[in-house]
This record gives C-alpha cells, structure tokens and sequence, in this order.
C-alpha cells in the first residue's frame, strides 16, 4: 500500500507505527481497565456476581485456585473487560489505535486480575493465556501482517482469521481492503468471540463498509471439517496458539501457572487434564497424519498452519506468525518438506527472540507468507529485530538453491543470499554422515536409567557431561557441581553389549547436547582419552572400529571447533540443542581425501598442542582454507557468527592462502608430446589444419589424409586444427591430447589441451577433479554430457513440473549430466556405472549421499542393489526423473536381433529398470546419429519400446547445440524425454546463445543477425588458467575477454549469475 493512502487511512504515518507505539496503547489499555474497574466498585453495581465462568476460558485458572477468593475475582475482572472494552469504542482515539487497545484490554485480562477490594492489587496467572494460545499480535505487527497480505493477494474479498481473538487482523483489513467482502474468524472462547463481533460491526460502521462478519465460537480443527469442500479463502492473517498439545506437571507447580490446591486434587487434576489432553491429540493425530504433522508431539501453530494452508484459493495467501521453530525442527520435516519442495513459501520474517516482539513470549518466531501458487524466489528479511525492518530492503533466495541446501528434512537456511551461495560451495563436499571412518553417537551412561554407577568420590575413571566441555577443551571434574566420575567396571558389565562399548576404549570428541540459541559458542568439542564414560548429554565422534589414529581424529576436533562448522550449525538450528542427526549433516571433507601437505599440517598441530587443547586461530584459518573458501567468504562466515578474533583469524588464513597459491590447478600438466607433433603445430594458425603444414614435414599420417584430399576433395577439416581464441571449440573427443585427432592445439601455447582445459570446455568448474590414470582421465571428460546442457535439461523439465525432482543416473561416467541436473536444483539418489575410474569420479564429486554403484547393469545382483536404493531414496508415489545414454543400437526394430549383443542386453536392463521403478520422467542421450541410424529405425524402436511402457512423448526428439546453453564447444546432443503423464512432459530447452556457424563464419563473412548473445569462446574457457609454456603470437593481447565463465569456473558465481551476465 501506497504510504500516502495509508496515512489518509490511519491518520500516521507507517514509520510511526512501531514498539513505542504499540507500548503507548498498552498502558493507555491498562488505564483503561483501572478506570473501569473503579467505576465498577464505585457504582455498587453487582451484576458480575453472576457471572459465569467454567464454560468459558477462565475455567482453567478457577480449577486452578491460585489465589483467595479466585472465583470472585475472575468474574469482576470479565466486568472489567467488557466495561473497558465499552469506553476504549467511545473514546476520541483514532480508530487504528482503538483497534490495539481494545485488544490489548482483552489480553491483559486474561493474565492480570485486578481485586474487588483493591484496584492498586494485581494477581497473575498465565494457565488460561498458555492453554488458549492467549498472546495476541502487537498491532504494529498486526498491521504489517494485514498490508503485507493485501500486497501479495490476487482477489482480496474473504479473509478468514482462524484464531481470531478479538479480530484485530479482521478489523485492520476493514480499515485499508478497499475490496473486503466478508470477514469470517473462529475463537475458541465465547466471551472473546462475542467481543470480536462487537469490534467488528463497530469497525464497519465507523469506516462506512458493508461487509459480512461471522465469527464463530468454535475450535477451528473442527470448523475446518464442516468447511471442507465449500468455497476456498482469500487471505487467512492468523497468530494460531502455540505449544505442545500436551500437559506437563509442572504447569500446576510453575509460578505463572501454579495451582493453590492441595497433592491429591493436584494429581487428580493433572490426570484428568491428561486423559483430555491425549484423547483430543489422538483424534488430531487421525485426522491430520496425511498432512505431515501427525508424528512426534502435535503442536498447535503447526497444525493451524497446514490445516489454513488448506481452505486457501489456489491464488490465495496465507500470513501466519508462529514459533520459526516449524522452519528446521524434527517434527515438522514432512510438512516443510512439501511447503519448500512445492514453492509454496514466498516470504518469511525472522524474528528472532531478542527482539522481544511479544509481551510474555520467549522465544524466536517467524511470520510466514504462503500461496499454492508456486514461488520461484522466496524473500527474506532477516534478522528483523524491530517491525520497522520489514519497510526496507530484503533479499530475495533462489527456491532452486534452497532446496539444494536445505537436506533430507528440507531445513530453512537462516543466511543471507550471500552466505547461501557459501553454504552450498561447502556442502559439495559431503557430510559428515558420508565418512566411512567415522561414527557419530550420544554418550553411552544414561543420567536417568545409570545413576546408581554415577559417583561424587574418585574411583580413577571420570564420567563426562556436557558442562564439562568447555570450548574446544575438557574441564576438570571440579568444574561442575554434579558427580564426576563412574563405577567404572560396573558400568561396563552393564552395556557390554552396546555398539558403544569399544569406544570407551579410545580417543573420542565429545560435544554437549545442551546449546542455546542465544549462546555465543554453540558447537563445543573437546578430545577425551580413553577409559573416560561419556553421559548421555554428550554426544561424540570416534573413528570406526575404535581407531585410536589421533591424528585423524585431531582432524575432525578441528572441524567440529571451527568457524564453518559453528556458522553451518546456527544456520539449521532452531533449537536449544545439537543433536546427533544435525552433527550428521555438517559438512566435512574426509580425512583420507586431504593432501599430503594438509595432513603434515595437522600432525604439526597435534604434536604441537597434544597437552593444551585449545583451538588456535591458525587451525581455524586451516580449516577455511581445506573447503576451499575465497578470504572474502571467510571474512563473512566470521561477521555472520560475531567471531571476537576475526581480524587475527584472517591474517593467519592470509598466510597459509599464500602457501596454497603454490599448489596446481588440478590435472592441469603440459601433455607429453613428440618432436614432430611439436613441429606441425608451430606451423598452424588459429582456424588453421593440417593444410597449413608444409608438405616437406614427414608424416605418414598428413600423406594419407592429403592422398584422400586428393582423390574426395576437401576432407579432416578440424584435424591438426588450431582452435580460436573468439569461437567456441569444436567437439571435444577422448583424444585430446593428440593434434591429429580434432581441433585440439591450444589457441595461443604451441601444445595441445590439458585435461583441465578440456574439462573447462565441457563445462566442468575446477572443482570437478577425475580419478584414474590420464587416459582414464580423457575417456571420462570426452565422453561425459556437458554439465551446462545437464543443467538446462533440467531446468526446462523444472519449468513444466514446478519444482526440481529427485533423480538417478544410468551409464552415468563421471556425472556430467548428473552434475547440471545438480545445479539445477535436483537431488540424485543412485548411479550406476561399470567403469571403476569413472564411478569413482561421480562419487568424488557429486553429493555423497548419492548412491554410486559400480557395476554391470546386467548383473541381477547390481541392479536389485540399484532397487534398493531407489525405494530408499524415493517415497511410494514420489515423481522423479530416470537419467541416462544407453547404447540405441540395441533399440532396433528391423531384422534379426542378435541376442549376444552386448548393446541388446544392456537396452533390455535398461527397459527392466524403467518398467520395475516407474520413473515420472525418462531421459536419454545419445549422439545425432541415432536419427538416420538404420534409416531411422533405431529411434522408431526407442519410442515403441517407451510407449509400451506407457510413456507419453514428443514427435521429435530435442536436438540441442551444447554453445547455445553455455557450453564454450560446438557440441550437438540428441535428448530423447518421456513422461508417464503429459503435465510432466517437458518443452524444448530455450537457447540462451545464438549458434556459432563454427568456419563457415570467417569464411562467408556471415553477419549473425540472432537477438541472443554470442556463445561462450575458447578464450573465455581458458582465461585465469596458468600458462603452461611460453606464449606465441597468436595471444590476442589487445582483446578484452570476458571473466564471467571462468569466475564460474573458480566458484566465485553460480551458474544463474555466469547465464545472466553473460547471455
């Protein structure tokens, strides 16, 4: 809303309507109810004696008997609600300001009990406010809340408010909904929902609206069953009541709740309240389990959110403000799952629990904006610590990036847009989960059920709890107040069963469960020695088998005390503890994967502080410099979690960055090549062949392909060709390394490609390292699909689904069509490759929780193990996407199909595997031969062979031209799709680059006429690589290249931002 209309609406300005604001019309409220209560006792007026109140939401606070005379009190205290109520609606106030202090009246009255007898006397009791969710939304936020709905609303005609109190959400969107048709709001408490219809026609009639109200005295858990079916809403603005749908014993002893009642009416009343409490939860559980809310312990926000999400139009918005605990908690996992995965979630609110936004609320909440009409980029404003901050600017986060970051239980990253692009470069490296050397478990004497092996004396083995971990060190026994050591061999007859037993035996890292959120250092891990127990308020890591390797286990206390594992952690914790499954899914590169000169490092380190246990800023410098971080990543994780020691820790990282710069780009080494390659490349030009090399160079090789010049005419026009610098390459084979096999001679060294250059004009980042021997090496890049054709497959199967799916890949090489669909935003679950080199590539660098599998797909052995984890990744019912180039030939319809061909076996496996697991989507590649291959009768027999599956497809399959989608190569692709349903069947990719007419450009003189841009050259590919010999002429000194692809390349920007500058 325009600020100004605002202002002519409310009479303030918006930048006014803030905490003080709010705080005025609180104590204006409390005045009120002062003044009203005097007038009640001076008036001599005794109705409210009659009063009654167990039906209503007092009864709880009655049961209760807090204080004396409690029934009196409560019902002179609902007199002086209403009575205030009556004057706050005739008083000169405007009406934005009477809306907030009518509702605060309400509120404090159901807390504060002013006395009969004396109006300066003040009892409280929270029992009502905690068991209704009675804390109502600060009208600088209410307001917030109603604007931001009316701005995202396509229709703006109903608004239903669920847990409407006294409707102040309603109330604001008579105020400033021009368009307001109705208001419609259920209040579980009779008395508040009969003074929300008293605001509410007030309201109507004061800004002169005809417009239905109907708020209904009713559980909005059972109104929605009698709604169900009927007309969907508009906007839903709601603050639903939050906290466990359960009931704690010390609810009747805690201050603010306590119960005046003697032991036996207190037992009878918890147990009655508990039977009440579970009997209602288990029809809740029922009648709400498909909407992923149903495990675990309900809680009432979550419930109200899932079941509001449902009763909206499908352009409708939702605006809720909740705990933010829904945002990353066990509990919620299934109902945030399809929240984030369906790009419902359009903008979110942190609030976090300093602020202090509600009065009697501690805790960090959320307010969320929700639509079933799919958002492609969520906006944020966080931290919001005063509601002013949702006026100004915010960030906007890539729903795709999201969800790649967000894990199996799809957590909301609190980050800025920068630290998400941080988050996912890190988490490319695995989790700890992932490292087979490594076991993550709680601590093995359970305080509880083990308390008689606990001991306050010495009995020469101490026991660990978590007050006893200190930072990165393991304070002494005297250090906690409770009992420090255990009867040790006891203990030991007792669990000398459990998988924890052998751990005693060695070095572990132990971390307390115990963290607030407001704690300064919430990952805390110390190394213990062996024949130390551990308390189950610990947690540890030890190296599998009980390896005593402290070394390798040095490693990993660093990585648990480092910045980046802190900064990852508060980034997905919404709780007050560090729990075994979220150490699981810190990333962290394994140990064995470390080079020589780290492990050196570390092993300097161990001996150095083997006595004192302190982590140093210099190994948490090391630690950023093993994930590869930029210092201006660095510097932003330290700023993010408020490091003290920033400034030293970047001077140490500074150091060691000077040492890394030594170190190579990976597999980029001067091929080896002989004297006379050497001489007929020093003769060949950019855009030049072999018809630049002088006849008098001998060569068998040049004479053949010159004899069949002259006989054919012109052929091998890319053969011993030099590539151009402005152009994009021509197709990269396995045979790179070779200036007779293509157009492989580097544009400005006299040499041929290195592999990581080859890799660069694939489309592979640096990062992207290959196993195996260098001829492995090449076999892997030149047969892999470009990643950025990868990408832009599945960026157009995204376009017609609405979200990123789960994949698995079939002949999957090194994972180069698997790593685009990555960048796309998918998940892989399982890949199958036989090559070991190649599967052992994939597995280096795709997400460790992928499934490599290596092996024939043939072999039934392999490909139950292929079932299993696609049943173990993929739910019952769950669209997902079947990758893969299987060899065509083995399609064809025509003649005698030879059954011991291999390529025959490998097509029928391939046919068992989509015909067994029922993938949404398939998707093949192959080489544009397969479309005049036995005059098209290959092609004809993979679309038969599709359809009898029941596949739908186009007509035609895509031929796409890799440089039109990024790639720095002329590279064509045929990509066969098919889908089980036509809405999953996807359109052609749109180019993002013109086509590069390869030779024919320089030689006709052609003028591109395309509106896209040029595609990206060899020398962009090339740029920021070092020289590996001298530089000759060809070097276009003068020419201004382009770094955007190769920043790509380094990791310093995504494949969104390479496309969107340059294309």
């Amino acid at each position: 809303m325009d600020d100004n209309i605002f202002t002519s609406l409310s009479g303030f300005d918006l930048e006014d309507i803030n905490k003080e604001f709010d705080s005025g019309l609180y104590n204006i409220a409390n005045q009120f109810r002062k003044e009203s209560a005097h007038f009640i006792i001076l008036s001599r007026n005794c109705a409210w004696k009659e009063y009654e109140i167990q039906s209503g939401m007092l009864s709880s606070v009655l049961e209760r008997h807090p204080f004396e005379n409690t029934e009196n009190i409560l019902k002179f205290n609902i007199a002086v609600t209403e009575e205030a109520c009556n004057r706050i609606l005739t008083s000169e106030y405007p009406l934005i300001c009477k809306i907030g202090m009518y509702a605060y009246v309400v509120e404090i009255g159901a807390r504060e009990f002013i006395s009969p007898e004396n109006i300066d006397v003040v009892y409280k009791n929270l029992s009502a406010a905690k068991e209704r969710g009675f804390f109502f939304t600060p009208p600088s936020l209410a307001v917030r809340m109603v604007l931001a709905s009316l701005e995202k609303a396509e229709s703006k005609k109903y608004v239903l408010d669920p847990a409407a109190g006294v409707g102040v959400f309603l109330a604001y969107h008579m105020m400033f909904n021009k368009d307001l048709v109705g208001v419609f709001g259920t209040e579980i408490d009779y008395r508040t929902s009969e003074l929300a219809n008293k605001l509410l026609l007030y309201v109507a009639t004061t800004v002169k609206k005809t417009v239905q109200i109907d708020v209904r005295c009713e559980d909005f858990l059972e109104f929605f069953r009698e709604m169900k079916g009927k007309d969907p809403i508009d906007i839903i603005v709601m603050n639903p009541p939050y906290g466990a749908v359960k009931v704690l014993a010390s609810d009747f002893t805690d201050t603010s709740t306590k119960a005046k009642l003697g032991h036996e009416e207190i037992k009878i009343l918890e147990k009655r309240l508990k039977k009440k409490t579970i009997d209602y939860a288990s029809q809740l559980r029922q009648r709400f389990l498909s909407y992923g809310i149903g495990k675990g312990t309900l809680e009432y926000s979550k419930l109200f959110m899932a079941v509001a999400l449902e009763m909206l139009s499908k352009d409708g918005i939702l605006v809720s403000i909740t705990p933010s605990s829904w945002l990353g908690d066990e509990t919620s996992s299934a109902f945030r799952k399809k929240i984030i995965q369906s790009y419902y979630l359009h903008e979110l609110w942190i609030i976090p629990e300093k602020a202090k936004m509600f009065r009697g609320v501690n805790q960090p909440t959320v307010v969320s904006l929700l639509s079933k009409k799919p958002a492609t980029a969520v906006t944020i404003y966080n931290p919001v610590l005063r509601i002013e901050s949702v006026d100004g600017d915010s960030e906007s986060f890539d729903m795709d990036t999201v969800v790649s970051v967000s894990g199996e239980k799809c957590k909301f990253p609190k980050c800025t847009v920068q630290e998400l692009k941080i988050l996912k470069k890190i988490q490319k490296y695995g989790k700890i989960k992932d490292i087979s050397s490594v076991v993550n478990m709680r601590g093995e004497l359970d305080l509880t059920a083990n308390k008689k092996y606990i001991s306050v004396v010495g009995t020469g083995h101490r026991l660990v709890r978590g007050d006893h971990i200190q930072g990165s060190i393991l304070a002494s026994v005297d250090s906690s107040e409770k009992a420090g050591y255990v009867l040790y061999q006891e203990f030991l007859d007792v669990i000398r069963t459990s998988e924890k037993t052998p751990y005693i035996q060695s070095s572990r890292i132990a971390i307390p469960q115990c963290s607030y959120l407001q704690k300064k250092k919430r990952i805390e891990a110390a190394i213990v020695p062996k024949a130390v127990v551990l308390a189950n308020s610990c947690n540890f890591i030890a190296l599998k088998g009980a390896c005593d390797d402290i070394i390798e286990l040095r490693y990993y206390w660093m990585i648990m005390n480092s910045s980046v594992v802190e900064w990852q952690f508060r980034i997905f914790s919404y709780n007050n503890h560090v729990a075994n499954k979220e150490i699981d899914e810190l990333s962290c590169i394994p140990y064995k994967n470390l080079s020589e000169k780290e492990k050196i490092f570390i092993r300097n380190q161990a001996l150095k502080s083997y006595d004192l246990d302190e982590f140093s800023v210099l190994q948490d410098a090391f630690v950023a410099n093993v994930f590869g971080l930029s210092e201006k990543e660095y510097v932003i994780i330290l700023k993010s979690i408020n490091a003290e020691n920033a400034e030293e820790c970047i001077l140490e990282y500074k150091k060691l960055s000077n040492e890394s710069k030594k170190i190579e780009i990976p597999q980029h080494q001067l091929p080896s090549l002989s004297e006379l390659d050497k001489l007929m490349i020093s003769y060949v030009e950019p855009g030049g062949n072999w018809t630049s090399i002088p006849e008098t160079v001998p060569s068998k090789r040049l004479n053949q392909i010159r004899e069949m010049a002259r006989i054919r005419g012109m052929v091998r026009t890319t053969y011993y060709s030099r590539l151009r610098y402005n152009q994009p390459a021509y197709t990269i084979s396995t045979y790179f390394n070779r200036p007779g096999n293509g157009a492989n001679i580097h544009p400005w060294e006299d040499r041929t490609l290195s592999s990581r250059e080859a890799a660069r004009l694939q489309s592979f980042p640096d990062c992207f390292v290959f196993e195996g021997s260098d001829a492995a090496v090449r076999t892997q890049i030149g047969n892999a699909v470009p990643p950025l054709l990868g990408y832009a497959v599945g960026k157009a199967i995204k376009k017609k689904v609405g979200m990123p799916l789960k994949f698995c890949d079939m002949f999957a090489g090194a994972g180069g069509l698997s790593y685009g669909m990555e960048l796309a935003g998918y998940r892989g679950v399982a890949a199958l490759e036989l090559n070991k080199f190649a599967a052992a590539s994939f597995a280096r660098n795709h997400d460790a929780s992928i499934k490599t599998i290596v092996g024939d797909i043939n072999d039934e052995t392999i490909q139950q193990e292929l079932f299993s984890a696609i049943k173990q990744g993929i739910e019952r019912g769950e669209p997902w996407v079947l990758v893969g180039g299987p060899p065509c030939q083995g399609f064809s319809t025509a003649g005698y199909r030879n059954e011991n061909d291999i390529r025959n076996k490998l097509v029928d496996s391939y046919l068992k595997i989509i015909q067994e697991m029922q993938p949404a989507i398939v998707v093949m590649e192959n080489v544009p031969g397969i479309l005049s291959m036995k005059k098209g009768d290959v092609i004809r027999g993979v679309y038969q062979s599709l359809h009898r599956l029941g596949y739908v497809f186009h007509k035609t399959p895509w031929v796409l031209d890799a440089e039109r989608y990024g790639v720095p190569q002329m590279r064509r692709r045929v990509i066969i799709v098919a889908a089980k349903d036509e809405c999953f069947l996807p359109d052609y990719p749109e180019p993002i680059f013109e086509k590069c007419m390869g030779r024919r450009e320089n030689v006709d003189n052609q003028i591109s006429l395309a509106l896209s841009s040029y595609p990206i050259t060899v020398g962009e590919a090339l740029k920021g690589l070092p020289p590996l010999m001298e530089i000759n002429d060809y070097f276009p000194k003068d020419a201004s290249i382009d770094d955007a692809y190769n920043k790509w390349c380094q990791g310093e920007i995504s494949v969104e931002e390479l496309l969107k500058e340059r294309g």
